[in-house]
């Protein structure tokens, strides 16, 4: 099937600058373990995953068209653009948010 046909037409251009680092990384760590309500949870299992998805977008050519997509399709789940949904929503509501990438010694 042409990848294309299913992707929502304001979906970003991924190729102007070529393979984006999260296509060769784990797909899961984008999409770390989360509370229905959209929260990490408390103990903060999904720390490591969470912390590979950002250090990955941390450089990433492609960040603030990814963030962008994430931003205006409130629906999007897990890690775009270097923030979590919970950091996105707190964008859209135009509180300051830095990308924060969670620390090694909670890994």
């Amino acid at each position: 099937m042409f990848l294309g046909s299913i992707l929502p037409a304001d979906y970003p251009d991924f190729e102007e600058f070529g393979t984006a680092p999260c296509a060769e990384s784990d797909p899961d760590a984008f999409f770390p373990e989360e509370r229905p309500d959209g929260n990490l949870m408390p103990n903060r299992s999904a720390y490591p995953m969470e912390r590979e998805a950002k250090m990955t977008c941390r450089d990433c050519p492609y960040k603030l068209r990814c963030l962008e997509y994430a931003l205006k399709n409130e629906d999007t789940q897990g890690i775009w653009g270097g923030f979590t949904e919970q950091e996105r929503r707190k964008l859209r509501r135009g509180m300051p948010v830095r990308m924060r990438i969670p620390e090694a010694k909670h890994i």
